[in-house]
């Protein structure tokens, strides 16, 4: 017996136990019941008859029996026990105890003080709020949910019960209430080896909704991924970086001149610009020449907290009329309620290297000046012998054949244009451009902002300052931002928000741009035209007229006529200043525990001012002032345009003014939870826009000629006898008033956390459209629902930590402002040759009062993934639209008065799929992390109106005309059949037979010979399957990251040689040298033969097959590295943290492409983004 005493003492049970008949001697701290009766057995061979659930239920207890008899241990070991007991012969009989009348009435008193309101603040380990964090009873299906402090609150709950908290990314906490301190204050630690997720909710603008419960298809761009880049534009932050948003290539912009868009096109002629929302309110900005493009020069990316991305009718049609492009909601950095002062200070410098000008493929200097010389043979330039001719017509000649022309009228020797020629055979213009009007660009960015916060109060004040030089001499801007926002907790029902917004930005556009010395046959310069000599002193450079005239030109009273880019960088002055204030505020108030009330409004104002000053100096005043000028009878030299400089004086000035009101409604009860919003918007915008032109000004008095003669007609030197008026500029004046008032609602519903329905309508009406269309309210809407299968009994795959499925059914809208009912007639002043001008008016637009906005059905499924302990967290979609009432203009007969007519005519379709990947791939030490998206698109137009005699001409089909049956942006191109043997002529396709391009480009009649079906159709020319991969490899503090991005499945039309314009621009592509010289040569090129004269083989050979090439590609688009100190690393270390990083952006490194001549399907016909290397730190104090 002694050894089984060990035995039991060595397992901790600390029970001791001797045989004395039926008394028992047990002693435990604690002891289990089981054990306890095991011992009674050995000790008195009584057995004990139990059930295992009636143990499962009773507690250890501490006891102490010494030789105590068995009937009076058995009370004293079920004391504390729901047990009681029988013996029956040498049996113990266990049994439940039958509750005693005082029990019941105990039990009944303990239940109604035992029901808790428990109300608790659910942080991280930093102590910032967890919104959405969900807290549920054990035991229990309901769920409760912190509101965006953190807080919750939960009625009728158990003393004794455990409540169970979690957080995507966090590990789950079990807290026992049993003497708990209120208010919780419960902090959630990140879960080890399992990947963060913070995307859990989406901002549609007008609420915020958990990821569990939202059917929408929504994409979040969180702050840390904002703060990856470094760029001064939001917009350039957030691409690349998600699937379904595209910033096209140079081959790639659409129609409209929009750079940005969300899951293609949605409409062919309307505006095709995804909605920019900013903390509830639509935003917009217009700049002068950037009508089609989304501006937001004025918003600092540092005061931004994130970027939601609404794709699909359920996450936007609650935008209506103006969400069929897609909706990117803005949410800007805020202060939290009793948080500690935090101040953070962001700065960096990007250098960028000059333009790689070598980049472009152009004609060689040397090739150049071996066809001037031949064109020279020939007797091209035989006209130009005389530098007086009658005609008074002297056009520009590139410096070669001034040389060639200088030499045959003796002026110099052969010799000595050998050596000069040479010279410029050495000579390349994109050297001197480096030199003399290019730099390494140069931009700063320095950020302070403070947040924090008390009980009844919170803040946040951000200013900013950005600086950029850039690489063109000349050009530069700069950027004041400041910020501030509060809210008041004003009673525990009433909350106010008030905020206010300044931007100030001044833009320098002095430079010259390097574009025009590009010699692609695009601008008029030849490949060897020098800006300085090799001692560094300006030459006279080309323009508009030859140099042998205004070298030798003697007239009394010209100004210099001589032109050298350098000295006009400084003799203008052009300049953009524009200033923005943006302030509004709101007002929370609780009505009822679910139910407030939310107002709040904006009022934005901008003033942008364009000054594009010329001084007297400047080629473009001094051309004017010499062009106009003449001699009066006494030959004194009289100036029409005075000796001044010249001002173009642009202004703007926007406003808009927002109103909203919305009741929002939040409950969960038991099994359910239902939200619901309702409002109304009001909007009204102005634009009025003034121009005007001074001649004659003098910035220093600020005066101008205030008596310009514009009707008299004055003989225009060196003009081929022409006459002409002084071009009249009095000014315009133009504007724009929009108005619209909405009314939207949204309602969801979720059930035990797994079933969800959400439904949303809004009815648009504004003045852009007729009666007919207003008075019919037509809504968008949307329906949808989810299904958490995760939360279901039966789902039980171990790998797979949660699983859901998204359906959605709804319509967007889509509107064109430049669009409307009513019949719209412009009144102008006639032109020449009418010596007073009269003013007249002609019709724009017929009036059409059925014109309705565009709406768009979208069809939505999606799918949510997390697996591996959220180590791998995908989503996929997979959509259709169908976007109906296109507005595009339809000819009419010509005899009502116009030539067409403006109405919802069109329709197109498209379907895609948008994939997010992330996953967390290692971490041992080391944690790589991976972010892949993918997005495929397939557009249609489906029904598009093109006259029958359109439709046969093949130019309609090679100049990517809309057409029906095709997606908006294609590529055709005539079929190629080679080069001709003996003559180096293209050949092409008629009919199945080979035949000279003449024929393909012939007609018989009217009708032309190429026919529609002879061309070959190559696919689109905007890329339907494109995406990134975003890796980051971080090690303690150190962390690597590189996104490479993706394009596939378009094409593009090679740029080549253009035979006909080298002549008339001195420049032209670098396939110049690959043309065809002799026979043979069709063997290893398709560079068609140099024609004698133009004769249409430049336009066959620029549509045809040879030229079209694949677009696909694998590009690395940027590397950052980076280096964290936090404040526990470094023993009195001031700030909470700090972060050095590194960026080095555009790249422009291939990984993969698909064509093989090294061409870059982003830069087409341009010089590539230069590189650029970003140095920055960021503190937290």
């Amino acid at each position: 017996m002694r050894l089984t005493t060990v035995i039991l003492i060595a397992s901790l049970m600390q029970v001791s136990a001797t045989t004395l008949a039926q008394r028992i001697t047990i002693k435990g701290n604690p002891i289990s019941l089981k054990a306890i009766f095991t011992e009674i057995k050995k000790q008195t061979g009584f057995q004990v008859l139990y059930q295992s659930a009636q143990l499962n239920k009773a507690k250890p207890i501490k006891i102490a029996l010494n030789n105590v008899p068995l009937e009076e241990a058995m009370p004293q070991i079920l004391a504390d026990q729901q047990l009681d007991f029988e013996i029956e012969d040498k049996t113990i009989i266990i049994k439940e105890r039958s509750p005693s009348l005082l029990d019941k009435l105990s039990n009944v008193i303990s239940n109604m003080v035992r029901n808790l309101t428990i109300k608790g603040r659910v942080v991280d380990q930093d102590g910032k709020p967890l919104p959405n964090a969900s807290i549920r009873v054990k035991g229990k299906s309901a769920v409760t949910n912190t509101n965006s402090e953190g807080e919750f609150e939960i009625k009728g709950v158990d003393e004794d019960a455990v409540l169970l908290v979690s957080y995507v990314g966090y590990k789950t906490l079990e807290i026992a209430l049993k003497d708990a301190v209120m208010p919780l204050e419960i902090k959630l630690n990140a879960a080890t080896g399992e990947l963060e997720e913070v995307k859990v909710v989406y901002n549609t603008g007008y609420q915020e909704l958990n990821k569990e419960r939202a059917t929408g298809s929504f994409v979040q761009i969180d702050n840390k991924s904002i703060k990856r880049g470094v760029s001064t534009n939001i917009l350039d932050r957030i691409s690349y970086l998600t699937s379904s948003l595209r910033k096209g290539g140079n081959g790639e912009a659409s129609v409209n001149g929009t750079d940005i868009s969300i899951r293609g096109l949605s409409t062919v002629n309307a505006n095709q610009k995804p909605l920019i929302v900013i903390d509830g309110f639509p935003y917009e900005e217009y700049i002068f020449g950037f009508g089609g493009q989304i501006i937001l020069n004025n918003l600092n990316p540092n005061d931004v907290e994130s970027a939601t991305i609404l794709r699909d009718a359920a996450a936007a049609s609650i935008w209506g009329a103006r969400s069929a492009n897609g909706v990117i909601v803005i949410t800007t950095k805020k202060g939290k309620f009793d948080q500690k002062a935090n101040v953070s200070f962001f700065s960096n410098t990007t250098i960028g290297e000059r333009p790689d000008l070598f980049k472009a493929n152009i004609m060689s200097s040397n090739d150049m000046i071996d066809y001037e010389k031949k064109l020279f043979k020939i007797g091209v330039y035989n006209d130009y012998d005389d530098l007086y001719p009658s005609s008074n017509s002297f056009p520009s000649l590139s410096s070669g054949i001034e040389l060639l022309l200088a030499n045959r009228r003796g002026e110099i020797s052969d010799s000595q244009t050998i050596i000069n020629l040479e010279k410029l055979r050495n000579n390349d213009v994109r050297n001197d451009v480096n030199k003399y009007l290019l730099r390494s660009s140069v931009n700063q960015q320095y950020n302070l902002n403070v947040s924090g916060g008390s009980n009844k109060m919170n803040y946040y004040g951000s200013i900013g300052y950005d600086k950029e030089l850039k690489s063109a001499i000349g050009n530069e801007y700069n950027r004041l931002t400041l910020r501030l926002d509060n809210n008041y907790r004003i009673t525990n029902n009433i909350e106010l928000n008030t905020y206010v917004s300044y931007t100030q930005s001044k833009t320098q556009n002095n430079g010259i741009s390097y574009d025009q010395y590009i010699a692609n046959g695009i601008n008029q310069v030849s490949p060897y035209t020098m800006l300085a000599d090799e001692n560094g002193n300006l030459l006279s450079v080309p323009k508009r007229l030859r140099s042998s005239y205004i070298d030798t030109v003697k007239t009394r009273g010209l100004v210099d006529w001589h032109y050298n880019p350098i000295e006009e960088i400084s003799n203008q002055d052009n300049t953009d200043k524009l200033s923005t204030i943006r302030f509004g505020g709101g007002l929370i108030y609780k009505i009822i525990q679910g139910l407030n009330l939310n107002l709040k409004g904006q009022y934005d104002h901008s003033l942008s001012n364009s000054e594009d000053y010329k001084s007297i100096r400047s080629y473009e005043v001094r051309d004017n002032i010499n062009t106009y000028m003449f001699l009066n009878a006494l030959g004194q030299p009289q100036y029409p345009i005075p000796l001044g400089g010249t001002l173009n004086f642009r202004s703007m000035r926007q406003t808009s003014y927002n109103l909203q009101g919305q009741l929002n409604f939040s409950k969960t009860f038991d099994a359910h939870a239902i939200s619901a919003i309702g409002g109304f918007n009001v909007n009204e915008s102005q634009r009025d826009l003034n121009s005007n032109k001074k001649w004659g000004y003098d910035p220093l008095t600020l005066g101008f000629a205030n008596n310009m003669d514009y009707n008299t007609r004055y003989a225009m030197r060196a003009s081929s006898g022409n006459t002409g008026t002084i071009p009249k500029d009095n000014g315009s004046l133009s504007g724009s008033l929009n108005r619209s008032l909405s009314y939207y609602s949204n309602v969801g519903y979720t059930l035990l956390n797994k079933y969800t329905l959400n439904a949303s309508a809004r009815i648009d009406a504004a003045n852009l459209f007729g009666v007919k269309a207003n008075l019919k309210a037509k809504p968008t809407w949307s329906f949808g629902t989810g299904w958490n299968i995760s939360k279901e009994d039966f789902f039980d795959v171990g790998s797979i930590s949660s699983l859901s499925l998204r359906a959605t059914y709804g319509y967007n809208g889509n509107v064109d402002n430049n669009a409307t009912s009513f019949p719209v007639i412009r009144y102008q002043l006639a032109s020449l040759p009418y010596s007073i001008p009269q003013q007249y008016a002609t019709s724009v637009s017929p009036p059409n009062p059925g014109l309705t906005w565009e709406k768009v059905k979208v069809i939505n499924l999606g799918l949510d993934i997390s697996m591996f302990g959220n180590r791998l967290i995908g989503s996929v979609d997979y959509y259709i639209k169908k976007a109906g009432d296109l507005i595009s203009s339809q000819p009419v007969d010509p005899t009502v008065g116009v030539n067409s007519y403006t109405g919802n005519f069109g329709a197109l379709k498209a379907e895609g799929i948008d994939l997010n990947l992330t996953a967390l791939v290692l971490n041992y030490g080391i944690k790589v992390n991976s972010a892949i998206s993918l997005s495929y698109n397939k557009e249609e137009i489906t029904d598009y109106y093109l006259a029958p005699s359109l439709l046969i001409q093949p130019l309609n089909y090679l100049s990517n005309q809309v057409l029906a049956g095709k997606p908006r942006n294609y590529l055709y191109s005539y079929r190629w059949a080679g080069l001709n043997s003996q003559t180096g002529d293209p050949m092409g396709v008629v009919d199945g037979q080979i035949v000279p391009f003449t024929t393909v480009l012939g007609s018989t009649g009217v009708a032309p010979n190429t026919h529609p079906t002879d061309l070959i159709y190559h696919g689109r020319s905007t890329a339907p399957v494109f995406g990134n991969m975003l890796n980051t490899i971080s090690y303690k503090g150190f962390s690597t990251s590189f996104n490479i991005t993706y394009a596939f499945g378009y094409y593009f039309r090679r740029p080549s040689v253009n035979f006909s314009l080298i002549q008339y621009t001195w420049g032209g592509h670098g396939d110049y040298k690959n043309r065809w010289q002799k026979p043979g040569d069709e063997l290893f090129t398709n560079v068609p033969s140099l024609p004698l004269m133009s004769d249409g083989r430049d336009e066959f050979y620029a549509y045809s097959e040879v030229l079209v090439e694949k677009a696909d590609h694998i590009r690395l688009r940027d590397i950052r590295l980076s280096y964290d100190l936090n404040k526990g690393q470094v023993r009195k270390f001031p700030f909470t943290n700090i972060s050095f990083y590194v960026l080095a952006n555009d790249l422009n490194v291939l990984l993969w492409r698909a064509n093989n001549h090294n061409i870059d399907p982003e830069n087409l016909n341009k010089v590539p983004n230069p590189r650029s290397i970003s140095v920055g730190l960021t503190l937290n104090y």
